[in-house]
């Protein structure tokens, strides 16, 4: 079965749109090098507004385990 993931999301329009698209996946950045890299704060925000049924992803780049833990715990 293929899966569709939709990555780089950084604006509530971006949320909006995959809200309706139903994707597999979202994914939001915290590569600092990025330009679509997003704070915590803002993933958490957007995340909010997100579709529950839509699993979210994130990518990272040589981050701190303890950094991709606290993500998950909040």
């Amino acid at each position: 079965m293929t899966r569709i993931k939709i990555c780089g999301l950084t604006r509530e329009e971006d949320i909006e749109e995959v809200n309706v698209l139903m994707p597999d996946y979202i994914g939001f950045v915290f590569w600092p090098h990025s330009k679509r890299a997003l704070t915590d704060d803002q993933a958490k925000a957007l995340k909010n507004k997100l579709n529950p049924a839509i699993t979210a992803v994130g990518v990272f780049v040589d981050d701190d385990i303890s950094h991709i833990v606290k993500l998950l715990e909040t």
